[in-house]
């Protein structure tokens, strides 16, 4: 009786820890047999645009600087990331969701609440690949 015990915890196991490995890597497996299909069409696809000198997966912010302090309000986040991709601001006060320019530049005006203001800046591509940043702005209504 123990030895069926034993040989129906092991086959138990064996069979779960298939299934997981089946569920979490077949996604993957999807997605690179696409991949292969599409280059296989003989159709060329231009994955980076000279002009544009950002990677495909980088989100550049040029103003502001994490860290700083402001005096206005409201101000405008800007960056640089691939062109045309989805870039979405998430902060306490409000969510924003922008398209980045024909160059992959974005300027996106944004609200402050008095003291720290946490900003989670994340650029999508049309492929679903993420490239994230946070920022901190401290806001004081006193003039500087």
């Amino acid at each position: 009786m123990k030895k069926d015990i034993i040989l129906a915890l092991c086959s138990g196991a064996l069979i779960g820890s298939l299934a997981a490995l089946l569920l979490t890597s077949l996604p993957n497996l999807i997605t690179k047999r696409s991949e292969t299909t599409e280059t296989n069409n003989n159709t060329p696809t231009q994955l980076n645009n000279s002009t544009n000198s950002v990677k495909p997966s980088e989100l550049i912010i040029n103003f502001p600087i994490d860290n700083s302090v402001a005096d206005n309000k409201k101000i405008e986040i800007s960056g640089e990331t691939q062109i045309n991709n989805t870039v979405v601001i998430e902060s306490e006060m409000e969510n924003n969701v922008f398209i980045a320019s024909s160059d992959g530049k974005f300027k996106i005006p944004v609200s402050l609440s008095e003291g720290v203001n946490q900003f989670y800046i994340t650029a999508y591509n049309s492929q679903g690949d993420a490239a994230s940043k946070n920022m901190s702005i401290f806001y004081t209504g006193e003039k500087l």
